[in-house]
């Protein structure tokens, strides 16, 4: 899934704590996983590599820093802020609203930063986590890019007019 998406309904699912942030971000964590189960398209980034045998060894995952990986920086920093600016319009009638949402949506993006943080640093407990995600994230392999930001959207708006 895109940040935007991870973001927005992370957002809205910590909505449901909102008188504990703890348990918010939390759930908006776990979100992050559930829709990564969802079949969906990602778009590439070009500095990411990996092992192409059918095995894929995880150890073999990486971003590598240049020029590509600053061109992706901006399309990641791009997605996910337009996920936040989303929310925090969407939940913005009271602060409180706004707090939880900011948490919510940092809770939903966090798997996806822990794992750039694993190709940096390949410990624990970021390799038990990073071998979880892998296992949990359905791709399509040659989908649509449009018709995959498509359906994140409407998963997003689905849970937001169920949840909210």
């Amino acid at each position: 899934m895109i940040l935007a998406t991870h973001a927005i309904v992370g957002a809205t699912v910590a909505q449901i704590f909102p008188k504990y942030p703890l348990l918010g971000f939390v759930t908006a964590f776990l979100s992050h996983f559930i829709l990564d189960a969802i079949p969906h398209n990602d778009y590439k980034l070009k500095s990411f590599v990996q092992d192409e045998s059918p095995a894929k060894d995880i150890k073999k995952m990486d971003m590598i820093l240049g020029k590509k990986f600053i061109q992706d920086l901006v399309k990641i920093a791009f997605d996910c802020m337009s996920g936040f600016a989303v929310a925090l319009t969407v939940f913005s009638s009271s602060e409180l609203m706004m707090r939880i949402a900011f948490i919510g949506a940092v809770g939903g993006v966090l798997p996806d930063a822990l794992q750039f943080a694993y190709f940096k640093i390949k410990k624990e407990p970021l390799t038990t986590l990073q071998k979880f995600h892998k296992i949990i994230q359905y791709r399509i392999g040659n989908g649509n890019y449009h018709v995959g930001v498509l359906s994140q959207i409407i998963i997003a708006i689905i849970v937001f007019i169920c949840l909210a």
